[in-house]
């Protein structure tokens, strides 16, 4: 007796049929009409396939649009609503980029068709990087996905030092912010989170045209969750005790806790934790070199920093000028080895509450393509960005060694993280 199951060869010729069916719209008895934006497009279909695959389809089929033969479907991307359609007729989904595998979930969450809402759940948790990473969490805040918010979350925690040199963190919303400053591992100093936090109440201060003032009250829970208690006297007087988002008062409490730590309780809800959230392996600061004056240097020849130790190399800082045009920077490890890095070079200006930041963040092998940037002449000499003291230049070189993804552990067994920062001398 023949057996009642498919082979997967007759699987196939099945769903090619189906897709024939589905493209040609052979014996169709429905019209979608796809209205998005300014743009129409029509998918004829078949409405028996549509209610075996969905039960939001089936009511809508047996009930509005029973009598129906043409349907309008408005504000939904043609592209998604047609691999949805592909699904139900062939079980197949193809799915190329985040943004249309979000619109997919969406349409799947709609019509309530489980197996795809997974499929594109399964996308989304292998195709999440830190690029795209507030995108995918952003839409996510329509859903409860609890595991594929949590992977965006720590991921961007995990890389925060780089995050928040980005456009996706100033544009992303109060809520994902107060999610991220709720982390207990966070890479990245409380210093530097609040620093962080005062640019993005800055930046959409300026987009919506409302004075600061106004997110000093409505990002009180954020700034709540800030531990102060880690900084240093002096840190904490040089920025957060000039910050709009704290009091007088509530200054002078956390510094009288800072210097003389229990003489008092904190004020209001003011995390009480002392302890880093820094997770181990974190960037560290390993080297600082004041140079000598750039005015003294030669034009286009590279001048050296002494040398330091990392890890059990030996590496060096290596700067050259060209009058009236750039300064550049590069970082050497002092032997022949092929090591990925990651480099950015970040510049601080100190010009009112703002720090703006010049970065490049590359990967290389070292001794192959050495890791550099440049600065522009006008940036360093502009007395506002208060970079020169005596006519000479602070750098800091910051590194962390990194964990590799399995296919990097092939390539190389090591890879470090460079941070290399520009120092403002005040």
């Amino acid at each position: 007796m023949a057996s009642s199951n498919l082979s997967a060869k007759q699987k196939n010729i099945l769903m090619d049929r189906l897709d024939s069916i589905l493209y040609t719209g052979e014996e169709s008895d429905i019209l979608f009409k796809l209205r998005y934006k300014e743009d129409e497009e029509k998918m004829y279909g078949h409405k028996l396939l549509f209610q075996i695959a969905s039960p939001v389809f089936r009511a809508l089929l047996s009930g509005d649009w029973a009598e129906k033969s043409e349907v309008e479907i408005v504000d939904e991307e043609p592209l998604a609503f047609k691999i949805m359609m592909r699904y139900i007729y062939t079980d197949i989904v193809t799915l190329d980029t985040v943004e249309t595998a979000c619109s997919v979930y969406k349409l799947a969450d709609k019509y309530d068709l489980q197996h795809l809402k997974t499929v594109c759940k399964d996308y989304l948790l292998s195709s999440t990087t830190i690029e795209n990473a507030f995108y995918v969490l952003e839409f996510l805040e329509l859903y409860d996905e609890t595991e594929l918010t949590k992977f965006a979350i720590q991921l961007v925690a995990e890389n925060m030092n780089s995050v928040v040199r980005k456009t996706e963190f100033l544009n992303c919303s109060q809520k994902i912010l107060l999610t991220i400053v709720n982390q207990n591992e966070i890479n990245i100093t409380e210093m530097g989170l609040f620093k962080s936090i005062t640019r993005w109440a800055s930046c959409n201060s300026r987009k919506t045209g409302n004075p600061i003032e106004t997110y000093a009250t409505s990002m009180r829970e954020i700034v709540n969750n800030i531990r102060f208690l880690t900084m240093t006297p002096d840190k904490f007087v040089e920025v957060p005790g000039n910050s709009i988002f704290l009091s007088s008062d509530e200054q002078l409490n956390i510094l009288i806790n800072l210097v003389k730590p229990g003489h008092q309780p904190l004020l209001g809800r003011f995390c009480t934790l002392t302890q880093s959230r820094l997770p181990k392996g974190a960037v560290e600061k390993i080297f600082t070199w004041v140079t000598q004056d750039i005015s003294t240097m030669w034009d286009g020849v590279w001048h050296n920093s002494p040398d330091f130790s990392f890890n059990d190399r030996l590496w060096t800082v290596d700067m050259y000028k060209i009058e009236r045009k750039e300064i550049g920077v590069r970082l050497r490890v002092l032997y022949y080895e092929k090591i990925t890095v990651n480099f950015i070079l970040k510049v601080k200006s100190r010009v009112g509450p703002k720090f703006d930041y010049c970065y490049v963040e590359e990967r290389y092998f070292f001794n192959e393509n050495e890791p550099s940037t440049i600065i522009p002449w006008d940036v360093i000499h502009n007395p506002d960005n208060d970079y020169l003291k005596d006519n000479k230049l602070t750098i800091e070189v910051w590194l962390k060694l990194c964990v590799t993804s399995a296919e990097d552990r092939k390539k190389v067994k090591k890879r470090w993280t460079v941070n290399t920062v520009l120092k403002s001398p005040k």
